[in-house]
């Protein structure tokens, strides 16, 4: 049963087996849920150009203090702002990365994020905001907006300095447990933007099971992400997030029949020699599966560099 329970969790694979991933997502209210639709909206309205409807999300008596601390009041003030960053900033396209949405009242709401202005050419102009929205009727509409000063950080010179806390995974791997052999290769691709790894598993009934996972940093959610690709014809992905020596993720993939599994899978740098690999909270269609632990031991010399 152990071995099958080791395969169930590799199918699964494709679930993200040295995973780790964003924080769970609780469920939303309606009024949450028309609220960030109508930030979408709002951004299609600015990147068309289209005065109208962008006005639509402003209240009457609505007020937005830009980054200089400049104020304009009312609807009026507003529309004729919108109306001359359309004719300055035309090609220029705006997103909007919602960090935090929390109701205040019933019908009050505030969302606190990050926009970001892409030019033509590529360039950016990031800046963080609050925007407080009230309820009119069944229609939610922004109150007040603020822009903030950016935050003072330099970025990173390259995606590929985001993974580099897993720089000690680079290297070979085998299970030290009983049943099928998993063996982990885990070697750096393109400058190093990518981590790349691959699972065999070998042994009675495991019939040379493969398992490829891409590691990377994903520009859109910010965050570490991971794609992974069974040779059974499963897929999966997950987003990944650190608490000190562990990595862990709240992952979903495809199995080849087309049923859809989730688990929560967790990666422990332990030494330079041991890792830990745990897969909880794992189902196929609605359907509990067991909890499962991998230990692994760096194969060859423990002491080196892995950053090779």
């Amino acid at each position: 049963m152990q071995k099958q329970t080791i395969l169930g969790v590799l199918a699964l694979g494709a679930l993200g087996l040295a995973a780790t991933q964003a924080k769970e997502t609780p469920q939303s209210s309606p009024d949450d849920q028309v609220i960030r639709r109508s930030i979408t909206d709002y951004c299609d309205a600015y990147n068309e150009g289209k005065i109208d409807a962008l006005l639509s999300h402003w209240a009457k008596d609505a007020d937005y203090v830009d980054q200089d601390g400049q104020i304009y009041r009312g609807k009026d003030a507003i529309g004729a702002l919108l109306k001359s960053a359309n004719e300055n900033l035309k090609g220029y396209k705006l997103n909007l990365k919602i960090d935090n949405l929390r109701l205040a009242k019933s019908d009050v709401a505030i969302e606190d994020g990050v926009a970001t202005l892409t030019g033509p050419n590529g360039e950016t102009n990031v800046n963080r905001y609050t925007t407080v929205w009230i309820k009119e009727g069944d229609q939610w509409l922004i109150n007040s907006a603020r822009d903030l000063p950016a935050e003072d950080k330099p970025a990173p010179a390259a995606n590929a300095d985001y993974l580099q806390p897993l720089a000690w995974l680079v290297g070979d791997w085998k299970s030290d447990d009983k049943g099928p052999v998993v063996s982990l290769s885990a070697k750096w691709t393109l400058d190093k933007n990518y981590l790349v790894q691959d699972y065999t598993v070998t042994g009675e009934a495991a019939d040379n099971f493969h398992v490829m996972q891409v590691v990377g940093f994903d520009p859109l959610s910010g965050q570490i992400k991971s794609w992974t690709f069974d040779s059974r014809g499963g897929y999966g992905e997950g987003l990944w997030q650190r608490d000190d020596n562990t990595w862990s993720s709240k992952s979903r993939g495809v199995l080849p029949d087309g049923r859809v599994g989730n688990a929560v899978n967790s990666l422990r740098f332990i030494d330079d020699a041991h890792l830990e690999w745990r897969s909880t909270g794992r189902n196929v269609e609605g359907q509990p599966m067991p909890d499962v632990q991998v230990n692994f031991v760096r194969s060859g010399d423990a002491a080196k560099d892995s950053q090779r």
